[in-house]
């Protein structure tokens, strides 16, 4: 599981390999991950729900050339951060939380060595073969996701945490938007209740400011533990898949908001 939140530089940026680990090789995993097509993917999307919105789309060109104009003038630089189709080798924590053999007794991730019957890289292997163990093991070790405890490495929490300033992070949160977008649009065509895919919020514009801090305190950690808990049942079902069974990438997002209102 991957999620875009932040954390501070010194946490994310070292780009040295984790002691005892050759340093990382770029991976072929993340050349699919092509920024540009979730770009055009994205803005194609969002130039349709505002067609369908009722927009003058000649002035949400203009619109947007002039936001892009001034953008380019005031934007700091990004830090590249991990490779983006890093951030989804997270996905073996959910393995590494799930699988039984990978567990102890309390139920807790069990510490692996790096090579072996059961070990890092055969949980990978399992899990994402497609991705190199050593670079993913750098990665997780470097985002604080892992640690090492002698010869063996330990996961201390269920998702990565990336640097808020770093290129992935607003890559994974333009992810979100896109999904988002995917799933009004699928709604708008979709004919029947039972094929359409949740799109629920709840709003309410009257909400004391002083009840703000503790709702989304309360909403962040109920959301999580849903989240979490729907992470485990899709990683149950992922391992009931029948060889070579077409696949199909299948998320629930979360998130909370907020609009300040004018002064009476």
């Amino acid at each position: 599981m991957s999620r875009a939140r932040s954390t501070s530089t010194r946490t994310v940026a070292r780009r040295a390999s984790p002691a005892g680990l050759p340093a990382a090789k770029r991976s072929s995993a993340a050349a699919a991950h092509a920024p540009a097509v979730l770009k055009d993917v994205l803005l194609g999307q969002l130039v349709t729900v505002l067609g369908c919105a009722g927009y003058d789309l000649d002035d949400c060109v203009k619109t947007f050339a002039a936001h892009a104009e001034r953008q380019a003038k005031s934007a700091r630089a990004s830090s590249p951060g991990a490779d983006h189709g890093l951030v989804d080798s997270a996905h073996v924590l959910t393995w590494w939380y799930t699988t039984p053999e990978y567990l102890d007794e309390f139920g807790s991730p069990r510490p692996l060595p790096f090579a072996g019957k059961c070990s890092f890289s055969a949980l990978l292997n399992r899990a994402l073969p497609e991705f190199d163990a050593e670079e993913v093991l750098a990665f997780l070790v470097r985002t604080g996701s892992v640690v090492r405890e002698g010869s063996r490495f330990r996961p201390t929490r269920r998702d990565v945490v990336l640097d808020k300033q770093s290129e992935a992070f607003a890559r994974l949160s333009l992810e979100s938007v896109q999904a988002l977008l995917g799933t009004i649009l699928h709604n708008q065509i979709t004919a029947t209740l039972e094929d359409r895919r949740l799109e629920a919020k709840v709003t309410n514009r009257q909400l004391p400011a002083s009840a703000v801090k503790p709702f989304r305190q309360r909403a962040t950690a109920r959301g999580l533990e849903l989240l979490m808990d729907l992470d485990s049942e899709l990683a149950r079902l992922e391992k009931r898949a029948k060889p070579r069974e077409a696949r199909v990438t299948v998320g629930v997002g979360a998130f909370l908001f907020e609009s300040p209102k004018g002064k009476r």
